[in-house]
């Protein structure tokens, strides 16, 4: 089962908006610099421009601002400031345009999954010593360098912690340990954006415990609270590792299947209801059409559900053979 983690719930708009901010930032500082004494101004009203265009770009594409797209980005944004700390010639401006490294951090520290974050740090500090080195004497350029990259070493290290449990604490269920409303939704807007790319298959279930208020009445809530964490383990065993687990809310359940057609998560779904001896459960099946919204596929998905709870066999569309046994509902692939 995917972990609650802050790559997991980054989103294209996210990315997208951010780095096109920073761009902007940095295109700024870079005419800001023109000021400076020493610089080649020609060239760098040219990176400057530059900057300005791919900031306004990246905002104007936010919803395609891919993993991939955004590495891309950011380690383009490293080159761009070790070209004009060259630009600068080692004055005034090629210091201030050194503080576009800290943007670099700042970013990937934010929103960056930390394999990119560390590969977009080294990426970083490689163009950040060529370019030193080129405008300043050997010495100085290492000290220079070594300060830069002991202050965004730390900022990286300390914002990707500290952002990582915020973000966490905000997308998880206290109860369940597994993802809330919240990060149900953002993983499922970002297991659309992702399918939408690749043309994958995506299953949505929504899952209901059969009779979980006669449990909170009979044996009080304390007994109805064990009965969800039970629960919610033996299911985070079942489903796959790519999928997203979530608690909707007393005991709503849901998963985000991407890569799975309807077959597969029928028999996720067998699994399920099997994992849930004591009380059973019910599970209402989606699969992604393209072009359909996210409320569309979630509609579809609680329609299933709705017709599972109300029938004691199973319901299915064509998309996908039904499991032998339990109360699934499949919706009709289009």
């Amino acid at each position: 089962m995917r972990p609650v983690e802050v790559t997991t719930f980054t989103t294209p708009r996210e990315r997208g908006v951010t780095a096109g901010v920073f761009y902007l930032a940095g295109s700024v500082v870079a005419y800001l610099s023109l000021v400076a004494p020493g610089v080649a101004r020609g060239p760098m009203l040219l990176v400057a421009i530059g900057s300005t265009l791919v900031g306004l770009a990246a905002i104007a594409r936010r919803e395609r601002f891919t993993p991939t797209v955004t590495n891309v980005v950011v380690g383009m944004a490293s080159m761009l400031i070790g070209l004009a700390v060259v630009i600068a010639n080692g004055g005034v401006g090629s210091a201030m345009l050194m503080a576009g490294y800290l943007m670099v951090a700042v970013f990937v520290a934010l929103l960056g999954s930390r394999t990119a974050a560390q590969a977009q740090t080294a990426w970083a500090t490689v163009t950040l010593l060529v370019a030193a080195t080129l405008v300043w004497p050997l010495p100085l350029a290492l000290a220079l360098s070594g300060a830069f990259m002991a202050v965004a070493g730390t900022i990286t290290v300390v914002a990707a912690m500290l952002a990582s449990r915020l973000r966490r604490s905000a997308m998880t269920d206290p109860l369940t340990g597994v993802a809330n409303r919240s990060g149900f939704g953002a993983a499922l807007d970002a297991a659309v954006a992702t399918v939408e790319r690749t043309g994958e298959p995506l299953s949505v279930l929504l899952l209901d415990l059969d009779d979980f208020k006669l449990v909170n009445d009979r044996a009080g809530h304390a007994a109805g609270d064990d009965l969800l964490r039970e629960a919610t383990h033996n299911w985070a065993e079942q489903v796959r590792a790519r999928d997203t687990l979530a608690r909707l809310g007393g005991d709503e359940f849901a998963v985000v299947m991407p890569g799975a057609d309807g077959e597969a998560a029928a028999d996720v779904a067998k699994r399920l209801e099997a994992a849930t001896p004591q009380v059973g459960c019910s599970i209402g099946i989606a699969v992604w059409a393209p072009g359909q919204s996210v409320d569309e596929l979630l509609a579809a998905a609680d329609e299933r559900l709705y017709v599972a709870k109300q029938r004691d066999v199973a319901v299915f569309g064509h998309s996908a053979p039904p499991p032998p046994t339990g109360k699934s509902a499949l919706a009709d692939h289009p």
